[in-house]
């Protein structure tokens, strides 16, 4: 079995960490997981607003909690596991075929794993209240009313 680990698949993780490089915490939560789809929400602060979506798509195994912190001791909150450790992890779970395995090491020591084929990043704010003039990249939740 051999991962297809590219450099796309890299250089969205590397945004990722690179967006959420200067918190002293950021916290992660499960928004929505169905069929083969897991969406994953982070935040500085989940009362007012999230500033990054990641979407899992063709999700084979998760494992972990539906909310947690980041490690603050960790500089990546998100890695792509590399292979040889990716397909041991495949095989412990009994996952077949071929997929990416991604892990957000959390705030007490444990690891949320995720196999998955890709993944789509959107780093806009999205506000959970009404507010006017939003600037580009930022837009209202769609569970808000108007």
């Amino acid at each position: 079995m051999k991962l297809m680990n590219n450099a796309r698949l890299k250089s969205r993780v590397d945004a990722v960490n690179n967006a959420t490089a200067n918190s002293a915490w950021f916290d992660f939560e499960v928004f929505s997981f169905n069929a083969n789809e897991l969406i994953i929400l982070g935040s500085r602060d989940f009362s007012y607003y999230h500033q990054l979506e990641i979407k899992f798509l063709d999700v084979a195994y998760f494992s972990g909690t539906p909310s947690w912190g980041s490690n603050p001791h960790i500089t990546a909150v998100f890695s792509l596991i590399e292979e040889s450790k990716a397909l041991k992890v495949l095989q412990e779970k009994k996952v077949n075929g071929y997929f990416e395995v991604f892990e957000f090491p959390t705030d007490d020591g444990a690891s949320i794993i995720i196999a998955a084929l890709d993944i789509v990043v959107n780093m806009d704010t999205v506000y959970y209240y009404l507010r006017e003039n939003l600037k580009e990249n930022e837009r209202i939740a769609d569970w808000v009313k108007s």
